[in-house]
């Protein structure tokens, strides 16, 4: 029973029904997973102080949350956006997929960050598309390259990892579009 009630405690990333919002920082930012139609999935909610929850619409309340994932598809980041590419880029997070996007490139991430295991499941979006896995400078990013590369090797048309120009630790393709005010052109010199 020790181990029903540590479950019953805990507030794991997949959040729980009683989860209360109002106990956490503000929100900064809400990241939309929807299906390949537009149809809202999920969201993942970034909170000031880089905190994140995932929430799922209720389908009993449609103004109301609920704080897991439970039943539900886990999908590629801004898929309807980049569905019909033939080349997508598949960033650490959605901030540098948000980033890429404004600069008209096919950009994705997943809701799980470089620090989990890439879920198979997202695997068939990727079928006989040309990837390129830009994650951070980091050990969790190198980690969360690998893990990619060798997950899509056999499904993609072809996958390749962009190196950034740079060695600073948590350095990102953000950073990489800061430093180059936006140039596209220095960008794809990255591809």
């Amino acid at each position: 029973w020790k181990w029903e009630r540590l479950v019953e405690k805990m507030d794991d990333y997949n959040g729980r029904s009683e989860y209360n919002p109002e106990k956490h920082n503000v929100i900064e930012k809400i990241y939309r997973y929807c299906d390949e139609d537009g149809k809202l999935l999920y969201e993942k909610v970034r909170y000031k102080g880089k905190g994140f929850r995932i929430r799922r619409p209720d389908p009993n309340n449609p103004e109301e949350f609920i704080w897991n994932l439970k039943g539900v598809i886990r999908l590629p980041y801004l898929l309807p956006k980049w569905k019909d590419s033939e080349k997508v880029i598949i960033c650490e997070g959605e901030k540098d997929a948000d980033a890429m996007n404004a600069l008209s490139f096919s950009a994705t991430s997943t809701s799980f960050g470089a620090k989990s295991s890439w879920s198979k499941d997202l695997n068939p979006w990727f079928k006989n598309k040309i990837v390129y896995i830009c994650y951070d400078v980091d050990d969790n990013g190198r980690t969360g390259t690998k893990i990619v590369a060798e997950a899509l090797m056999n499904v993609a048309k072809s996958v390749s990892i962009i190196t950034l120009p740079s060695d600073k630790e948590k350095y990102d393709i953000s950073d990489y579009i800061d430093e180059v005010n936006g140039d596209k052109t220095a960008i794809e010199r990255l591809f």
